[in-house]
């Protein structure tokens, strides 16, 4: 064999390697439907056992206009079966609280909470009893209005494709990030349109805790 030849050889051997290598980059695990449904039925079972939960979050938003990610902080409360307190820390304070189908804003104000207008109130109601049925692992909710898969990746990664056009004009698809040992929610990721993202890690999180009885109250709660 002459170098000619050899080269031609070797260069059709790495062309072969590229191939397989990103094939291989873009295969993510993913799951059949019994697979799914398999470690769907186990998360449910484990957040079956949460009454409470309450868990520190980082949400960054990053948005094609900008170059900087928007970051936000604060602490999320859940008391099952649909009370949920969604408190921003950082930068600002703003804390949203579903109860039973009613939901509520308040910022802080010279040490009080102060009640404002939501705006965008059904929005709002719909993206938190979302929320909610994810933390009670509730995916047959989910499968009403997505298209569900499950990714076997280091953590399982359950993949929400919307099913309504109107849905996709907004968001692409919604992942959430379950931990192979507890079963529980570690991150949420929501992939808008136009290549706009957020992201909303989970930490520190305790369970079946005794929450004090006015956290929840869309009239006065406490803070």
């Amino acid at each position: 064999m002459n170098i000619i030849t050899m080269k031609y050889h070797l260069k059709q051997l790495f062309v072969l390697l590229l191939i397989i290598c990103s094939f291989t980059a873009f295969t993510d695990n993913r799951l059949s439907e019994s697979e799914a449904d398999a470690i769907l039925n186990d998360i449910s079972e484990a957040l079956d056992t949460v009454s409470t939960l309450q868990a520190d979050f980082r949400q960054e938003r990053t948005l094609w206009v900008f170059d900087d990610t928007l970051v936000t902080e604060g602490i999320c409360y859940f008391e099952d079966p649909d009370r949920l307190r969604w408190e921003i820390n950082e930068p600002f304070n703003t804390v949203l609280i579903y109860n039973e189908g009613d939901i509520a804003k308040f910022e802080k104000s010279n040490g009080d909470l102060v009640k404002y207008n939501l705006g965008t109130e059904e929005i709002m109601r719909i993206i938190l009893s979302e929320i909610i049925y994810w933390m009670k692992g509730d995916f047959e909710q989910a499968k009403e209005l997505y298209d569900l898969s499950v990714i076997d990746n280091s953590n399982y990664i359950i993949e929400l494709v919307p099913k309504s056009d109107q849905m996709k004009n907004i968001i692409l698809k919604i992942e959430l990030e379950i931990s192979r040992s507890t079963k529980h929610i570690l991150s949420v990721s929501i992939f808008e349109t136009h290549n706009d993202t957020i992201k909303i890690t989970f930490t520190n999180e305790v369970n079946n805790i005794r929450f004090n009885e006015n956290l929840f109250n869309i009239e006065s709660p406490s803070y």
